[in-house]
């Protein structure tokens, strides 16, 4: 990983913490008013595929570092 890749792995990973954090906001108010469960779902499964991708990104981050 050269050290263009390596930022913009970095980069992608501030997107993911900003989406998780709207994420987790969205689904508290809806565990919090009972909502339908399809959503609250669906909203569960994208922030599992944003914090798989985080982790991929973090394990490419950590081998390209020596780690």
């Amino acid at each position: 990983m050269n050290a263009q890749e390596e930022q913009r792995a970095r980069d992608a990973l501030k997107c993911i913490d900003r989406d998780l954090d709207a994420l987790d906001i969205q689904i508290a108010a809806l565990q919090a008013r009972q909502r339908s469960g399809a959503s609250l779902d669906q909203y569960i499964r994208v922030r599992d595929a944003l914090l798989t991708e985080a982790q991929t990104l973090l394990t490419q981050l950590d081998s390209a570092s020596g780690h």
